[in-house]
């Protein structure tokens, strides 16, 4: 406001002089700067958002919200909807329950009612967001006590099946209104289920809202198949925990051929070797102390199998080949040496993190022929066999044992008492024939297998194996053989179950795999030589001559006269000299038969002349 004492007129700024005018210049300046401030503060302020009206509102208006409702008023929406449907089907059942309590009275009972006393499992209906079964039980209606009739008349016949929307009923019911009305229900409510899924998922709400539904069916074509049962979205949508059943383990479907031998080429054993490429070294133990480590870990609720035998036998180049995957000779684990004791204390290796594979170290001989063998020797009477006995001792969750033995040589007192340390602790053991290259042929290995399981005193119903970690001859055979074997032994429950496995399962992989490096012998004892499938004939070698040739010949000729004497009688032919005569003779001919017969030849060769054989003619005539 302007004072009225005021004498001199006040401008904008509260100054009482006007402000001098600038130039145009100045003037043209300021608006163009002005103009560029205007349009970086247009660009910096973000554009207010527009409301746009979804495409399509048709699933908001069935499931009766608004199209910018938030998440939680559809919730609640839903789980209004399904309050509204368990007072429909608690009226459904009441109505039901009436109708046949009517019947009972009345005395009509149909078929589904006589069979009442049986037993029937009932599907799964929603109330309060549990799953309850109902169940047909009861006894005749002569049996019926006072206690249960009142139990046995709210039994509900109706089987609801939740799975697909529908409820199935006896053949009795099925044109019930009832039924029809609780059919129509669960379809409209399993719709509304399915419409509540798909507006939850922000993204594909959008879909809808952009597009309509042939968005979400140009988008998302196999939609359908992720959606819910509507008893697992009404627990959902209460905040309540479903636990789907355990899958079966039996075979439900067969699957095709062309895919079943793609998953047996995908899941064979050699396939299975390949993908075992976490090997990692988790334990090395070199005092009895030491072994106590492990309580409290995870490893001893693991599988475990050792590898034992004399130094130099193979058990590191076992290991190493066996699990080639995990890279162990790039990662100087699992080391070996010509010089025996490369093996110090006990190497314990995690496989895949579902098993673990024990190195021991070996035992050399106290001969005196080799320093080294007779330093390892003693090295592991002093450190490795105590060690050794406390593990065996310790070690509850080892299922089996794999021995392992140099197939070129003799069983020794030495090896004979570490078995004997395996055997008293009732531990299953594979015997393993390694260095499998150093036999020639199967004649020369079956005869040193022989020869050893007899110095080791082996039973004869447990098996052995071989193993070439050269990878010459059946070196791969080999190795699917020991890998079937162990993985099978790593699959027992316990030792006990360990025992059953060695004795009758890898006693069968033993005999599958031999048929593929051992030849069929066709020559089977207390039966006769098979005959050669080829023709020979009697004195083929025989030098014939003319009069052998004749001979021959009359006999054929004779063999052609007596089936065609057999022909005729069977045929009631009576023969006659004429048959006797030309049998011996060949053909009669009349004389004029003969000379038409000697005629036609003369013509046929082209001999005669026309005039000559016109004249023969007009003869003949």
């Amino acid at each position: 406001l302007v004072p009225e004492e005021a004498s001199e007129p006040l401008y904008f700024g509260g100054v009482t002089r006007e402000r001098e005018r600038e130039s145009d210049d100045e003037n043209e300046a300021m608006r163009v700067a002005s103009r560029i401030n205007e349009a970086l503060r247009l660009k910096r302020t973000p554009p207010e958002p527009k409301a746009m009206m979804p495409v399509e509102t048709a699933w908001y208006d069935e499931l009766g919200i608004s199209p910018t409702a938030s998440f939680e008023d559809m919730k609640i929406r839903y789980l209004q909807h399904a309050s509204k449907l368990e007072e429909t089907l608690t009226y459904l059942l009441e109505a039901g329950e009436t109708e046949i309590r009517g019947m009972l009275e009345s005395g009509n009972t149909p078929d589904m009612i006589e069979d009442y006393g049986e037993d029937e499992e009932e599907d799964q209906v929603f109330d309060d967001g549990d799953e309850r079964n109902l169940l047909v039980e009861g006894d005749s209606e002569d049996e019926w006590s006072e206690d249960e009739e009142e139990e046995e008349d709210k039994a509900a016949l109706i089987r609801a099946q939740t799975q697909d929307g529908s409820i199935m009923l006896d053949e009795g019911d099925k044109e019930s209104e009832i039924a029809e009305e609780t059919n129509q229900v669960l379809a409209k409510f399993t719709r509304v289920s399915n419409i509540f899924q798909i507006l939850s998922v922000p993204r594909l709400r959008r879909i809808y809202d952009d597009n309509g539904i042939e968005g979400l069916v140009a988008k998302s074509p196999q939609l359908s198949k992720g959606l819910l049962e509507p008893e697992k979205v009404l627990l959902m949508a209460r905040g309540q925990d479903f636990v789907d059943p355990p899958p079966s383990l039996l075979l439900q479907k067969m699957p095709r051929l062309p895919g079943f031998f793609r998953y047996q080429a995908a899941n064979s054993i050699r396939q299975v070797l390949k993908r075992l490429t976490d090997v990692e070294l988790v334990w090395t133990f070199q005092t009895r102390e030491s072994l106590q480590n492990r309580e409290g870990t995870i490893y001893p609720e693991l599988p475990e199998i050792g590898i034992f035998g004399r130094t130099n036998s193979g058990k590191s180049a076992l290991i190493r080949h066996m699990f080639r995957g995990g890279n162990l000779q790039g990662r100087n684990m699992a080391m070996s040496s010509s010089a025996p004791g490369k093996t110090r204390g006990l190497n314990v290796y995690a496989v895949n993190r579902r098993f673990t594979i024990t190195d021991a170290p070996g035992y050399g001989s106290d001969s005196t022929k080799h320093e080294s063998a007779t330093k390892a020797y003693r090295d592991w009477k002093e450190h490795s066999e105590p060690l050794v006995a406390e593990y065996l001792n310790s070690t509850r969750w080892m299922r089996a044992a794999i021995y392992t033995h140099e197939i070129s040589k003799d069983a020794t007192d030495a090896d004979r008492e570490f078995l004997d340390m395996l055997r008293s602790r009732d531990i299953p053991v594979l015997l393993v024939f390694t260095k499998d290259d150093k036999v020639d042929s199967e004649p020369h290995r079956l005869s040193r297998v022989r020869l050893v399981r007899k110095q080791l005193d082996w039973p004869k119903d447990l098996p052995h194996t071989f193993y070439n970690a050269r990878g010459s001859g059946y070196g791969q055979l080999f190795k699917n053989m020991l890998g079937t074997m162990m993985l099978g032994l790593l699959s027992s429950a316990d030792r006990e179950d360990a025992w059953d496995i060695l004795r009758n399962d890898c006693a069968e992989v033993f005999h599958d795999y031999r048929d593929k490096w051992v030849p069929i012998n066709r020559k089977i004892k207390a039966q006769m030589p098979l005959e050669k499938k080829s023709r020979r004939y009697p004195d083929e070698d025989k030098a014939y001559t003319q009069e052998d040739l004749d001979r021959e010949d009359r006999i054929v000729k004779e063999e052609e006269k007596r089936q065609k004497r057999e022909e005729m009688h069977a045929m009631g032919i009576r023969r006659t000299i004429k048959d006797d005569v030309e049998e011996e003779a060949g053909q009669m001919l009349t004389p004029k038969e003969r000379r038409q017969r000697w005629a036609e030849l003369l013509a046929r060769s082209g001999t005669v002349s026309p005039e000559r054989q016109q004249e023969l003619e007009e003869r003949r005539r």
